[in-house]
């Protein structure tokens, strides 16, 4: 009952200061993978949309409202109620022909690229899925239990949800855990396929050369759990990317995309702190809530919310109609 009357006051206000007060809200929807999934392809374990899916989400968001770009959303400038932006995490390969749709219906749209995914072609989190399929859980798990001997975590824990828990080193993880793991996969049980699975360097270039007003996203160098970096540790996860890009771009990136999204108040202090130091007009979460929009904030680094996408047309809608329920970000 208190979660039911928590929910209508809610509503009650997001209603009230849209409908009433007349405050404009952006809705930004994060994808990762935009095609057709195999379920005996690991890395379609990321997070996917079909691209017809795709293409009729889009439309739906154009039939009740307009898309904006990341700039128009910070400095406030917006001339529809409800607004909409996309942006695409990681730039899996399979969003390429999704990229160039967009760009022929002149739809803004910004790409988060991380450091090590785009020179590697393969992202950590891909060793993982790797690991799942090829390893049994209480092996990945017995490595986990040698490298960190003093954690406690159950036998029947997942080892995809250990791997990126804030309770280890998330460096040390990766290091000592996921790509030795992920070395005996290549060695001794499955080859990894020899496909581009992420835009690589000169694969940016060209889309940048063809998209004129394409906005990068610093997304890390490493895409590692941030929640308990220090600043230091921070600070080498934006700056670094930044050079990568800056390199690529002759531009500096003016927003950061949190790796895994989910807001934590100690690591959105630490992060406001570095990202003022780089310019950063925005530091991008994944909380499925819609931004209400409070006026242009020169030189201060604002808050963003995405909708980590349905995989439906349906889905998406209800996300939307959700959001009224929670309080905006």
């Amino acid at each position: 009952m208190l979660n039911f009357l928590k929910y209508v006051k809610n509503f009650v206000t997001n209603f009230r200061l849209i409908f009433i007060k007349s405050h404009k809200l952006s809705i930004i929807l994060n994808y990762h993978r935009i095609g057709n999934v195999d379920p005996q392809n690991p890395f379609h374990r990321l997070h996917t949309v079909s691209f017809t899916t795709f293409k009729f989400q889009v439309r739906m968001c154009l039939l009740i409202g307009k898309f904006v770009s990341l700039d128009q959303i910070t400095n406030s400038n917006l001339h529809s109620r409800l607004n909409f932006c996309i942006t695409f995490d990681d730039l899996s390969y399979s969003c390429h022909e999704a990229l160039l749709w967009l760009n022929k219906q002149k739809i803004p749209f910004a790409v988060c690229p991380c450091k090590q995914i785009t020179e590697e072609s393969l992202s950590w989190r891909d060793k993982v899925y790797y690991i799942e399929k090829f390893i049994s859980n209480k092996d990945a798990l017995d490595a986990v239990r040698k490298k960190f001997p003093t954690s406690k975590f159950q036998s029947n824990d997942s080892f995809y949800s250990l791997s990126k828990s804030s309770e280890f080193d998330q460096g040390d993880m990766i290091k000592d855990v996921v790509n030795v793991l992920f070395k005996s996969v290549q060695t001794g049980k499955k080859k990894l396929e020899n496909k581009k699975n992420y835009f690589n360097s000169i694969d940016l270039i060209r889309l940048k050369n063809k998209i004129e007003n394409l906005e990068i996203v610093n997304h890390s160098v490493s895409h590692a759990n941030l929640t308990h970096f220090d600043i230091a540790q921070l600070n080498n996860e934006i700056s670094e990317c930044d050079e990568f890009l800056r390199d690529l771009f002759d531009e500096t990136p003016s927003y950061f995309a949190v790796p895994f999204g989910k807001f934590d108040s100690r690591l959105a202090i630490g992060l406001c702190e570095v990202a003022r130091v780089h310019q950063k007009k925005a530091i991008l979460w994944v909380s499925n809530r819609f931004n209400l929009d409070i006026g242009a904030t020169p030189n201060k680094t604002k808050q963003l919310s995405r909708f980590h996408t349905a995989t439906s047309v349906l889905g998406l809608f209800k996300q939307i109609l959700g959001s009224f329920l929670l309080p905006h970000f």
